[in-house]
């Protein structure tokens, strides 16, 4: 991308999602429905509520509704046709026929915990978003709202200062007001689907040709109002938390029991920069023939093997113990043995992880990780620092560099952005591997932890493992 393609605010957002995240994430493991890769075709039977991608703030209701037939067959209210599907490309569907061929650029799909979206190409260079009936579409409707500016007081602080500014307030029907002057806004809600903002253009009133973009966080509710204004302005509320449904109705279906039991954990050196220093894979036995095979978000409760996840797969894959080889899900047998410290998989030495209840920390703790740019050098590079005190308060900072510089003799200019960001609170460990951070700003949130070195009660050990990145003592 080029240095004129981009406007001058779009780096921003991504350093600031970079920077404020714990880093929680989820995917959906490689699965089969209805005889297809859900993450490259869509699946027979499914129908989807469809979105366009156009500037705008309307999703009230779905541009159209698409069913998916056997036979790669499809059907719209404007018309039926087929389609073909490339398992070796990302962009993996092309409507052969029918009122939605006609794209140079294919379609795509993706699978997660809530079932399939549709990224859909028509003729006319259109875009939809279409989510499937369901969770997926709940979940769809969801990111909308939370891009969707919400009626609320929000208090100002200078960005760069921290000073108090003036106060802000959404007001119904695109309208706002600033320190008792009024004006009206529009709200960019629908362009872009792969953004957890939206952007604000101030049409009228004391903000008129100023910008802004906005955010609600579902899982605390805090949301952001970024005033583009010189000196910029922070604008912060705090409202109810809208999180994504963690579960789907109906339990896992009974499979063979296991034998075994216990959670086990093992790293591998990260050679690419996206892991953050080690790249860890997980596997939490039960004995009824289940085994839980992520990084768990909040702690150990999220390994609810008798449950379902929204999609209809259960949240735990089988596995079935054959003497000296153990079978995980879909995957081929693999060699199988306990050691003293735990399993070995295959090659893959696992270490139990113990369960850490009672932890006061002290010391500074650091997570760097290096993502290289593709197509010329450069890349992004994300600090995170954690100060945590005995007596239950921490303090968080964070830097994100961004750069791309394009190789020689490559048109277009080099990008270079940074962002950065401080908070504290106060921290406690809320159960097995789970801690508890309370912001400043009223805001909650918990994530998975572990020692790696198998401590439990030390108040400095060398490393941390929480929420997805790994800490190392200063």
């Amino acid at each position: 991308m080029t240095a004129g393609r981009m406007r001058r605010h779009a780096l921003l957002p991504l350093l600031g999602a970079l920077v404020a995240s714990l880093a929680w994430a989820s995917g959906a493991g490689a699965a089969t429905v209805k005889g297809v890769d859900p993450a490259k075709e869509p699946i027979p039977g499914a129908s989807f509520s469809c979105y366009q991608e156009v500037k705008g703030d309307s999703y009230a209701t779905p541009a159209f509704t698409l069913g998916i037939e056997a036979g790669r067959r499809y059907t719209t209210p404007f018309g039926s046709g087929s389609f073909s599907v490339d398992p070796s490309e990302i962009l993996s569907i092309t409507w052969t026929d029918g009122p939605l061929a006609g794209n140079f650029i294919e379609s795509s799909a993706r699978f997660d915990d809530w079932g399939q979206v549709l990224s859909v190409r028509t003729g006319g260079e259109l875009e939809f978003q279409c989510y499937q009936s369901g969770a997926a579409h709940q979940v769809g409707l969801i990111g909308y709202g939370l891009k969707d500016p919400a009626v609320a007081t929000y208090p100002c602080v200078v960005r760069d200062t921290g000073a108090k500014g003036p106060t802000f307030e959404i007001l119904p029907n695109r309208t706002y007001r600033l320190d008792g002057a009024t004006g009206s806004y529009t709200a960019d809600v629908t362009g872009d689907s792969s953004e957890d903002y939206s952007s604000v253009d101030f049409s009228s009133g004391p903000l008129t040709g100023e910008n802004a973009f906005y955010e609600q966080d579902g899982d605390t509710g805090l949301r952001e109002m970024s005033i583009f204004t010189t000196p910029r302005l922070e604008c912060r509320s705090l409202g109810k938390p809208v999180p994504k449904p963690r579960f789907g109705a109906g339990k896992a279906p009974k499979v063979a029991k296991g034998g075994l039991s216990g959670f086990y954990a093992s790293f591998q050196v990260d050679v690419t920069g996206i892991c953050g220093g080690l790249c860890w894979d997980y596997v939490l036995f039960t004995p009824q023939g289940r085994v839980y095979t992520r990084e768990p978000e909040t702690g150990l409760k999220d390994a609810a093997c008798t449950r379902l996840l929204p999609n209809g797969l259960p949240v735990c894959e089988a596995y079935r113990r054959n003497g000296s080889t153990i079978t995980i899900g879909d995957d081929p047998p693999a060699a199988f043995r306990k050691t003293g410290k735990g399993v070995r998989i295959g090659t893959r030495d696992y270490r139990r992880v113990a369960p850490t209840t009672r932890l006061k920390l002290r010391g500074k703790y650091r997570s760097f990780s290096f993502i290289a740019a593709g197509g010329g050098t450069g890349g992004t590079a994300v600090e995170r620092i954690f100060t945590f005190k005995t007596k239950g308060t921490f303090t968080r900072s964070g830097f994100v560099g961004a750069s791309f510089f394009p190789a020689p003799g490559d048109p277009g200019g080099s990008v270079v952005a940074t962002g950065g960001s401080t908070n504290a609170g106060r921290y406690r460990v809320v159960g097995p591997n789970s801690m508890e951070f309370r912001f400043g700003d009223g805001t909650r949130r918990r994530a998975f932890f572990f020692l790696p070195n198998g401590a439990t009660k030390s108040t400095r050990p060398g490393s941390i493992r929480l929420a997805g990145n790994d800490y190392v003592a200063k």
